[in-house]
């Protein structure tokens, strides 16, 4: 018959080896469950982080070519004097910003609906970015068309002070909007990031 010490001490070792098993089998079910949190932050993380920098580069390129045919109307770029050579120059780096503008135009308008909803499907429709987008869209095409517009009125060559304020409402609409929906995006996604953590709350 086992006295009571050692009735105390099995049972210690029982209950050990059960607790023991039980706390093994919880931390590495946890780990499993962290390891697939991981694993799905990541995956979102990058899937985002493809879709807005393919959103902001399309936005950039615009933006940029609309700068640079503005630019297209200064005295550099002047035709009109000068040797042939030099003008042939300029008629060519002309030419060739257009052709950019062009293309940078023709992209924005055939990508822009996909754009608007790859930011709505990545960022779970947050009504922050839905808004700002919807104000970034219509900024960025008013920008380029405006600049459009410009260079198609200027019959002489301008100086930088003009060329700095052609179009400058719409520039600076569309600069301050595009912070806000960086701020949007950055907040969404934390809250992306939270769900993935508590996907039951």
């Amino acid at each position: 018959m086992l006295n009571s010490s050692t009735i105390a001490a099995l049972i210690t070792v029982i209950l050990g080896t059960v607790l023991g098993s039980f706390l093994s089998s919880s931390i590495q079910e946890k780990s499993k469950k962290n390891d697939s949190q991981l694993a799905s932050y990541k995956e979102y993380l990058e899937r985002e982080r493809q879709v807005v920098q393919h959103v902001f580069e399309v936005i950039g390129l615009l933006e940029a070519a609309s700068d640079n045919l503005i630019a297209s109307t200064g005295e550099s770029f002047d035709t009109t004097t000068g040797t042939r050579k030099r003008k042939e120059q300029a008629e060519r780096m002309k030419g060739q910003l257009l052709q950019e503008y062009n293309a940078a135009d023709k992209q924005w308008h055939t990508q822009e609906p996909q754009l608007g909803l790859e930011l709505d499907l990545e960022h779970q429709n947050d009504p922050a970015v839905i808004s700002a987008w919807q104000k970034v869209s219509p900024d960025m095409t008013s920008f380029s068309d405006c600049a459009n517009r410009w260079v198609e009125k200027r019959t002489t060559p301008t100086t930088m002070a003009e060329q700095k304020e052609a179009c400058n409402g719409f520039r600076s609409k569309l600069s301050q909007d595009l912070k806000t929906l960086t701020q949007s995006i950055v907040s969404a996604r934390g809250k992306a990031v939270a769900a993935i953590g508590n996907p039951g709350s």
